[in-house]
């Protein structure tokens, strides 16, 4: 590669000179000088290349030389200039060399030669130059004269004769790229044409200037007819005025100038105004149709283009794709100018050693592309590490500034390290001083909103280097406050256009260095010569618009630099940050401008070979493999944008909307596409497989807007005409002798009051926030401002200026409030819903995506054939149904995804759905995993670090896969208690639950290790490992090819009947373990199974059966490490069979190690990190995950207790203290000094017989009347069951209690028994929120009372002094600090926290205050303060 073109240089100096020289030598030549131009250094050098060939040197005499700048217009000029100034003075020039002549630059001075020097000093001096009022006579280049010869040659075959008969044919097309100069060579054919009648129409009025322009200097025998706002200071005529003028006659010829928008408002056109009749009754000879690739495809503007009658049409445009495409123009009604065309023309100017040609200021084009996502984060390229959140939005630049309703952008912090990269990683573009000074003025497009150009404005406002720049906002109106604006609502605003191409050229003028930040304007039809880059920040997915804006910075420039020096702009760059659509694009323009390609009649080579000639002139470079900047050939244009996704996608698991395509209209998409779509499952964005959701489709949302817009436009505005009451308050002004600023104070005062009574019926139908309402009365005063302002301007007492501003304001109030108001709240709410509808086709889709990792690993077929057609087949029907349907559900079939995939044509309407897939994306992402898988394949290969299952997401939610870190911490921990059993050849080692192969791969490496001493050829040593030593057991038929592919699939001759496919769950929930022994139990078994729901439930049920397996590796492996939930088990020892119970106390225990199972900081009660879920994001596990090793031959009297939930520390644990055992193993050395009687020991729970639905299910033994009964208590007890029911304070005959009668009497100090810990923490795992939660949970029942199952009794007694002692105990910190150090027990708690005497005889004094009881409490037992520091008390 060419290291010129890694280096950003957007300039180079120059050195304008002329200079003359004569051939002595040459009798031919005797009185004829050479003069030219040269902007080299060394004149003579120039001048030898000219008479120096490989033939022959000639001798020349330079006469002189001198630099080109002119003192009166201080610029510099070229040789062709002073040409024709040696003409107008009568120097004879010579004949071109082909017509006989020396050249065009030789001049005849016969004996004078110092004349022409004489005359260069006058000219540059301007002592004989004056500017005359004629018209400047012109030169067409080459190529313009090509242009117009082709289509003058076309059109005289072609044109309509008959305007009652018109021909299709009578158009012609110039795909002419920016500053072909198409305006001089439009009036030069219609010149040649002999048009009399010459229509301009375009969609962009701003360039109306240039059009003028090129009349006013150039054209003569017509004149310019337009009212252009634009033109206003300009010399033009109304068509009043060009009917009533002097001396008019019907030969006159005219050129009018019109704007799309103006044409469309005419009612003869389709519009609502009356206006502009005359445009269609009139015969027109040209039509020109500028800028003909916006607007002019819809059926509105053909409609009205079609009402005007003409001989010839002449459309002009730089890039007409969609045209071309359309087959609308033949390949001999197209002329073709384009970048290409004008960089070879400049290189073949330079190597005829031209220096004043036509094209050789034009700077080439250069294109650097980077990734989005790997400048916001390092940490894409650890593959599903990244599976914590969602970075979609890094490869969709609209959603990465996006802003949010504070006008904030949503990924701030994504985007201010965008800034800081941008600015100081070295291969960016602004990354260094030097950098810096060669991009000083630059255009980006940011986003599709004017809000994400405002939010991008303060940003750079308060960054620390690009707030050394002018920042330039030329979007929305320019002031920084949010707007809602879209890129098409942007460049279509030819007003606020042209006030920010204003701004623009003042900032420039004024500041060293500016950034212009747009979403839509100045992307077309404006110069701005010192742009040197566009940053393209924005989805522009539009070819046509996407070139037109990047061309804004291929504008010639030159200026003398700090130094005196003269520079030249050299190179234009773009920087665009979305290389999978910049290369679509760049293909695109490469091609689709070709006829033959756009219509598909070339091959993949040809279209191959006509990039590869673009990258001659307009390189590209990207980010390889490891980040390094480098060019790109032919080839890698064409897949890299392909390669660049599909490795994205297998780095997310397909788990990404990046394999979908973009629905326009989500609302049309078929309701039976809908319906198969419903039946599936949905996977957040960030791989949760969540409950299934609804996706609510109503395909008249789109009518019911139309609908609602209508009606609330008509109950807004009503019938009130508002024309007169705006020419009413024109007039009042109009005659008053105010002054200018008080004329348009006036006019906005009288306006607001119409305004203000629209918004409040706008404010009654829709209830905007105040800030809101501010905002849209503020814009709308504004308008009124500027259009008042506009009229003062001018001649105020001007009729048609009159009628002009009563227009204007009356359209601000008819037109743009209901744009501000209605329209746009319900175009947003549209909007909002179809995003919300594709959000949820999209949770959808990717439990589909998810799997596809899965079926390329099943499949028995060649992996190169497997496509987006054919996925499905690589899995049974039945496997594939299992797979995606919820249980109780209708199942979602084969058949189902083939509607969803498509096409799909629907029966009944013969209409076609084409799906929601990528298909090149989806193909290029499976071929790019499976050479992926084929890399990593040979895990027993040295230094094999990767496994494939990084890059698969897990089928069920119970069917983790456990991290290959996970799987060696465990292999560690049995290594480390099992010295040497990785050495042992007779050693068996099985995972009852196979859901990868991972553990039982992760172990052969072991192996492979520590057998090589004893079976040292490898081949050997391998078989001995998978046929003897290794045994797994798959629970499905997908998962066992899966493993099968990895574990046996890189060795051949090896019998893989050690792995089944068998589901040993029913087996185990049984207590049947097959007769299996194995020396050692390693994995991960499933946690949960679902069960079918009851026709009285209304959701299925889950069940806990990891117990199961651990129960099961218990007796069939003489030592197990098992990995699965934490606080099921420690929490409550007695349920799961009793598994806690065998855990913590029966003596086989080696170690229990518990780690934090989610995010969730509720579950989390350390502040020196974050959680880090040891599953990352795709499990959420509140209570803990736990690793369990256990050994079956022998007795343990401790085990070792880590919970890094808590602490990172390491506990001894005794079996002996399994009662007293704290979640915490750091708290283990306080709780040995808290000795005695436990609170538990005196809880009593269910002691009156009351069930929670006791009052549901008996009304007629409760009340809320005392009277009732003849012998009433009060009960406690839930209204009703489930978790709808609530604590309720009943009155009940005590004849009626189950039990418990003698407790009936007694005060009672009570609490709730779900989960009390977990109720009275909530959360917040503080000291101080404890005690607050405590008095408001814990309280006392006066006596004559009972209670329900909802409630535990904490203590009962005769006495409500004890019961207020104890709720005392509750409030101190002693106690609050204990509490939090509790097991999260189901229905009690009390295991630490030390009972007391509630007593008057007690050796706590519960009559002082609360922090004197706990200094008792603390002195007691011996607490210390740095104890009490880790407590969380001191």
């Amino acid at each position: 590669m060419n290291d010129d073109k890694k280096i950003i240089k957007t300039t180079k100096r120059i050195y304008p000179q002329i200079y003359s020289y004569t051939l002595p030598d040459i009798p031919a030549n005797k009185g004829w000088q050479k003069v030219g131009y040269t902007e080299r250094k060394d004149v003579d050098s120039r001048i030898l290349e000219q008479t120096k060939t490989a033939a022959v040197k000639l001798r020349y005499e330079k006469l002189w030389s001198a630099s080109s700048f002119s003192n009166a217009t201080h610029e510099f000029f070229k040789d062709k200039d002073l040409h024709k100034y040696y003409i107008k003075n009568g120097i004879k020039k010579s004949k071109k060399q082909d017509d006989g002549g020396l050249g065009e630059e030789w001049f005849y001075f016969n004996g004078t030669p110092e004349k022409s020097k004489e005359l260069f000093d006058d000219y540059a001096n301007g002592n004989l130059f004056s500017r005359s009022s004629e018209k400047s006579p012109y030169k067409l280049r080459k190529e313009q004269e090509r242009a117009v010869s082709q289509t003058l040659a076309y059109a005289e075959s072609h044109q309509t004769t008959d305007f009652s008969s018109p021909n299709k044919e009578a158009e012609f097309l110039w795909n002419a790229k920016p500053r072909f100069g198409k305006t001089l060579s439009s009036y030069d054919f219609a010149k040649k044409f002999n048009a009399k009648n010459v229509l301009i129409v375009t969609n962009r009025p701003a360039i109306a200037n240039s059009w003028f322009d090129d009349f006013d200097k150039f054209i003569d025998g017509y004149y310019f007819i337009s009212t252009a706002d634009s033109l206003k200071e300009r010399e033009t005529l109304s068509r009043y005025d060009f009917l009533n003028k002097a001396n008019s006659s019907s030969e006159d010829k005219q050129i009018t100038f019109l704007s799309l928008q103006d044409l469309k408002g005419g009612k003869v056109f389709g519009g609502p105004h009356n206006k502009l009749k005359w445009v269609a009754d009139l015969n027109w000879d040209l039509l020109i149709i500028d800028e003909a690739h916006e607007g002019v495809d819809t059926d509105r503007t053909n409609e009205a283009f079609g009402k005007i009658k003409r001989r010839f049409t002449l459309h002009l445009s730089g890039t007409p794709f969609k045209a071309i495409a359309d087959g609308h123009f033949k390949d001999n009604q197209i002329f073709n100018w384009t970048y290409i065309d004008e960089q070879k023309a400049k290189q073949e100017e330079l190597k005829n050693l031209d220096d004043s040609g036509d094209h050789v200021n034009l700077p080439d084009m250069r294109l650097f592309t980077y990734k989005m996502s790997d400048i916001i984060s390092d940490r894409l390229e650890k593959g599903m590490e990244m599976d914590d959140e969602n970075i979609d939005y890094a490869f969709e630049l609209n959603e990465m500034f996006a802003t949010d309703t504070s006008g904030k952008f949503v990924h701030e912090n994504d985007i201010s390290t965008f800034l800081n990269q941008l600015t100081s990683n070295e291969k960016y573009p602004f990354s260094t001083p030097e950098l810096r000074d060669q991009l000083k003025h630059t255009f980006w497009l940011v986003g599709n909103r004017v809000a994400s150009a405002k939010a991008m404005e303060k940003m750079l406002r308060h960054h620390p280097v690009f707030s050394e720049y002018k920042i330039v906002l030329a979007a929305g109106n320019g002031r920084s406050q949010s707007d809602s604006n879209s890129s098409e609502d942007e460049m279509k605003d030819t007003a606020a256009n042209e006030k920010a191409l204003s701004r623009v050229k003042k900032a420039i003028k004024e500041n060293d260095r500016t950034i212009t930040l747009s979403v839509g304007q100045l992307t077309t039809g404006v110069t701005i010569k010192e742009w040197s880059a566009v940053l393209m920040l924005s989805d522009i997915k539009s070819e046509s618009l996407y070139m037109q804006a990047i061309f804004r910075s291929q504008n010639p420039y030159e200026f003398i630099d700090n130094n005196g020096n003269l520079c030249r702009k050299k190179s234009a760059y773009v920087f665009d940050f979305s290389p999978n659509r910049v290369l679509k694009v760049y293909d695109k323009f490469a091609n689709s401008l070709l006829a033959d390609v756009a219509r598909g009649e070339a091959t993949e080579k040809i279209r191959e070979q006509n990039v590869a000639e673009l990258l001659n002139y307009f390189p590209v470079l990207a980010e390889d493999e490891s980040g390094k900047m480098i060019e790109l050939d032919a080839e890698q244009v064409l897949t890299f944008p392909k390669a660049i996704v599909a490795k994205e996608v297998v780095n997310r698991g397909f788990v990404t909307n990046l394999l979908f395509v973009n629905i326009n209209n989500v609302f049309n998409i078929p309701s039976e596409v809908i319906a198969a779509l419903n039946k599936a499952p949905s996977t957040s964005d960030t791989d949760k497989q969540t409950k299934s959701e609804e996706v609510q489709h109503d395909p008249d949302r789109k009518k019911n807007r139309d609908h609602r817009i209508s009606v609330n436009k008509d109950k807004l505005l009503g019938n009130k005409v508002y024309t007169s009451r705006m020419q009413d308050i024109v007039l009042s002004v109009v005659d008053s002798d105010m002054e200018a600023d008080e004329i348009v104070e006036k006019i906005t005062a009288d306006c607001m009051p119409e305004i203000s009574e629209v918004l409040g019926k706008y404010k009654e139908t829709y209830s905007p926030s105040k800030a809101e309402l501010d905002s849209i009365k503020n814009g709308l005063r504004e308008k009124v401002k500027e259009a008042a302002e506009e009229f003062v301007s001018g001649d105020i007492a001007d009729r048609m200026a009159q009628d002009k501003l009563a227009d204007s304001l009356a359209n601000i109030i008819e037109k743009d409030l209901p744009n501000d108001t209605v329209i746009r709240e319900e175009e947003d709410n549209y909007e909002k819903e179809e995003k919300s509808e594709m959000d949820q086709i999209r949770r959808k889709l990717r439990t589909f995506t998810r799997a596809i990792p899965s079926f390329i690993m099943a499949a028995s077929t060649d992996v190169d054939k497997i496509t987006l057609d054919n996925i499905e087949d690589t899995v049974s029907d039945k496997d594939f149904e299992e797979l995606f349907t919820e249980k109780d559900s209708e199942p979602f079939t084969k058949d189902d995804f083939r509607k969803i995939r498509g096409p799909w044509t629907n029966p009944e309407t013969g209409e076609t759905f084409e799906g929601f897939f990528d298909r090149y994306t989806f193909n290029a992402a499976i071929r790019e995993f499976e050479e992926k898988r084929q890399e990593i394949a040979d895990y027993l290969s040295p230094g094999a670090k990767e496994d494939i299952f990084s890059y698969i997401r897990p089928l069920k939610t119970n069917q983790i896969f456990t991290p290959r870190i996970v799987v060696n911490k465990m292999l560690d921990l049995l290594e480390e208690n099992n010295p040497g059993i990785f050495e042992d050849p007779n050693a068996t080692f099985a995972d009852l639950y196979v859901k990868s192969g991972l553990y039982l791969t992760e172990i052969a490496k072991r192996l492979n290790r520590g057998l090589e001493s004893k079976i040292p050829d490898k081949s050997e040593r391998v078989k001995h490992i998978l046929e003897k030593q290794l045994y797994g057991f798959a629970p499905t038929n997908i998962i066992y090819n899966i493993a099968r592919k990895y574990i046996y699939g890189t060795f051949s001759g090896i019998d893989d009947s050690n792995l089944k496919q068998l589901d040993l769950t029913d087996a185990f929930k049984k207590g049947e373990t097959l007769n299996m022994k194995f020396t050692a139990v390693v994995g991960n078994p499933p946690y949960q199974e679902t069960t079918s729901k009851t026709e009285s439930q209304t959701q299925s049920n889950s069940n806990w059966i990891y117990q199961y397996f651990q129960d099961a590796a218990d007796k069939i492996g003489s030592l197990s490490c098992l990995i699965y939930p934490f606080g099921g088990w420690f929490d409550a020892p007695d349920r799961l069979g009793g598994l806690g119970s065998r855990i913590l106390s029966d003596g086989h225990t080696i170690s229990v190690d518990a780690y934090e199972g989610t995010t969730d900081r509720r579950a989390w009660y350390r502040t020196d990190r974050d959680p880090q879920p040891i599953f990352g994001n795709t499990a959420n596990l509140s209570a803990g995950v736990s690793i369990v090793l256990r050994d079956r031959d022998h007795y343990h009297q401790t085990y070792k207790y880590s919970n890094r939930i808590y602490t990172d520390d390491t506990a001894e644990v005794n079996i002996a203290d399994v009662d007293s055992l704290a979640p915490n193993p750091a708290f283990l050395k306080i709780s040995n000094k808290l000795a005695g009687k436990k609170l538990s020991q005196r809880i009593k729970k269910g002691m009156f017989g009351i069930e929670s639905n006791f009052a549901e299910q008996n009304p007629d033994k409760v009340s809320f009347s005392k009277s009732d009964w003849s012998n009433p208590i009060q009960l406690l007890v839930n209204d009703k069951s489930g978790s709808s029911g609530r604590a309720t304070l009943f009155w009940m005959d005590r004849s009626n209690l189950p039990k418990g009668d003698e407790y009936v009497e007694k005060y009672k100090v009570i609490t709730t028994s779900a989960y009390p810990k977990k109720s009275i923490v909530s959360g917040d795992p503080t000291v101080k929120n404890v005690i607050h939660r405590a008095s408001e949970l814990i309280e006392i029942m006066d006596k004559n009372s009972a209670f329900g199952a909802s409630r535990i009794a904490l203590l009962m007694s005769d006495s409500k002094k004890e019961c207020e002692n104890f709720i005392k105990y509750a409030k101190t910190g002693f106690f609050a600090a204990l509490m939090l150090q509790e097991p999260n027990r189901r229905s009690t708690f009390g295991f630490i926290i030390p009972d007391q005497d509630f007593t008057d005889n007690s050796d706590i004094d519960w009559n002082a205050s609360l922090s004197e009881i706990d200094k008792q409490l603390f002195d007691k037992y011996n607490i210390t303060a740095e104890e009490q520091k880790f407590l969380g008390v001191a």
